[in-house]
């Protein structure tokens, strides 16, 4: 059992093992970038899905709608989410491209 202060409240716990070091080399653990597994699993889930002409269909319909919360958020999930937002006027059809993509318009 943990003590207690005089006040009533628990004493706070000794450190266990070395403490750390200040400039101390990260050791274990998973390389950074490198997603979970449940992670992945949806990002492919979801990029399946989005691969479907039916579903694709759907989605464009929504879109047509007004409704465009639900695919922007696949598109998170698939993709991350955008490192900056921007406001855009829509005047045509819109076209994505993520850094080191190509558009069908590049030559």
């Amino acid at each position: 059992m943990r003590k207690r202060e005089s006040d009533g409240r628990f004493a706070a716990k000794e450190p266990k093992g070395k403490p750390f070091e200040k400039g101390h080399a990260k050791l274990g653990g998973r390389k950074k970038g490198v997603p979970n597994k449940t992670t992945r699993a949806v990002k492919e889930f979801l990029a399946e899905i989005l691969d479907r002409a039916d579903v694709q269909d759907a989605i464009r319909q929504r879109i047509l709608k007004g409704d465009t919360a639900a695919f922007f958020k696949a598109v998170e999930h698939v993709l991350g989410k955008p490192k900056q937002s921007v406001g855009v006027a829509q005047t045509g059809p819109i076209t994505f491209c993520y850094a080191g993509e190509k558009t069908g318009n590049d030559k």
